[in-house]
C-alpha cells in the first residue's frame, strides 16, 4: 500500500476518533497535529525492521 494511502487511512481514523471524543469544532481545530501524527504512523508502519534485530528496550 502507497505511504499517501496509509496516511490517508490512518488520518481518517484519528479524524474519526476525535470528533467521537472530543466533536466536530474541536476535531477541526486538531486537523495539522492529526495530520502530522498520521504522517508518523505512517512512517513508523514503513520503517523496514530485520526479523533478527531486537527492539532498542529488550536490550
Amino acid at each position: 500500500m502507497p505511504a499517501s494511502t496509509k496516511e490517508e487511512n490512518l488520518l481518517t481514523i484519528l479524524q474519526d476518533s476525535a470528533v467521537k471524543k472530543y466533536g466536530k469544532e474541536r476535531a477541526k481545530v486538531l486537523e495539522v497535529p492529526l495530520q502530522d501524527l498520521a504522517r508518523a504512523l505512517a512512517a513508523v508502519e514503513n520503517y523496514p525492521l530485520e526479523l533478527e534485530e531486537e527492539p532498542s528496550f529488550a536490550r
